[in-house]
């Protein structure tokens, strides 16, 4: 991709904005590749913003109120090259300057807006975020997340086998989940698996557990809540679950139970299921779960009234 004549009046408007106000403004670039040169030549990383400019609500309001502010940019003037790859429903593009754009987005992963990704100069996504963070301080956290990815990438670039994949997962274990960066995690992945024939980071465990969690929910989906299929393909589950799949699974038979309860002996067994998934769950999700169960589980009578009259 050039730097065509959009791209230029982008740069030049911003240079001259500068020098009028005496303060440093962020300069949005359309051209990637031009930008991935510079980052190279200055030391920084690449801050993208993909977006809809002008029909995505939380597009505007990220770059009015965090992208394109003065505490912002205090900040992340020193560290990156700005290039915004906008895909608008109204306002007009250069032909050539849209394609080019969705063609980014797509070889991205991007389909959802906005979406912030940092690439290192090598153009590896290091990291980012998706949607409105609604505060500076939140949007640099997950931005030094990814300098730290980058930094992790720099230094297993130098070594090889176990030693690479460790400092790779320490990598992975920053990086960003969600959609919008699938595609650039499971090549993380891959490259992590490729160097740990014996699983020594443990990741191979970690995507059996994904794997097995995904495909039960998929399952449990396909039958409907309150049948006694779905309690028949619990019981299943339960069965067969690796031990960090467990809570989730009892948490589904619990919501089966309460969805086709009876009787105050059903909710007595709720309850105790509950209680299992509290001792299985990671210190703030049982205090989530305690909070949930100390408030509907103190009057069982109240509580199987108000689900019978759910049911009517």
């Amino acid at each position: 991709m050039s730097m065509g004549f959009y791209s230029k009046c982008l740069l030049c408007v911003g240079l001259v904005l500068s020098a009028v106000s005496g303060a440093v403004e962020p300069v949005w670039r359309a051209d990637l590749p031009a930008a991935l040169a510079q980052a190279g030549r200055e030391g920084k990383h690449v801050l993208v913003d993909f977006t809809g400019s002008d029909w995505c609500a939380a597009c505007i309001r990220l770059r009015r109120n965090i992208l394109d502010s003065k505490d912002f940019m205090q900040w992340a003037g020193k560290q990156f090259v700005f290039v915004e790859v906008d895909i608008p429903q109204k306002a007009i593009l250069p032909a050539e300057l849209l394609a080019e754009n969705k063609a980014v987005a797509e070889a991205y992963g991007v389909s959802g807006f906005p979406t912030i990704m940092v690439l290192n100069a090598r153009g590896q996504v290091t990291g980012g975020f998706l949607g409105d963070v609604g505060q500076v301080d939140a949007a640099v956290a997950q931005l030094e997340k990814a300098l730290r990815v980058s930094v992790l990438f720099d230094q297993a670039a130098e070594l090889t086998g176990s030693g690479k994949a460790q400092v790779l997962m320490d990598a992975y274990r920053l990086f960003p989940g969600g959609k919008a960066f699938a595609l650039h995690r499971d090549a993380l992945e891959a490259e992590i698996l490729k160097h740990d024939p014996d699983n020594a980071t443990g990741l191979k465990d970690m995507l059996q557990v994904r794997e097995q969690a995904e495909l039960f929910e998929a399952e449990r989906g396909a039958v409907p809540r309150h049948s006694a299929e779905y309690g028949l393909l619990i019981e299943r589950q339960l069965a067969e679950a690796l031990e960090p799949n467990r809570a989730g699974v009892l948490m589904s038979k619990c919501q089966h139970v309460l969805g086709t309860a009876r009787s105050i002996d059903e909710l007595e067994q709720a309850k105790r299921l509950l209680e299992q998934v509290i001792r299985l769950q990671n210190p703030d999700e049982a205090k989530e779960t305690q909070a949930y169960l100390e408030r509907f589980f103190t009057d069982l009578p109240a509580l199987l009234r108000m689900l019978q009259q759910n049911r009517r």
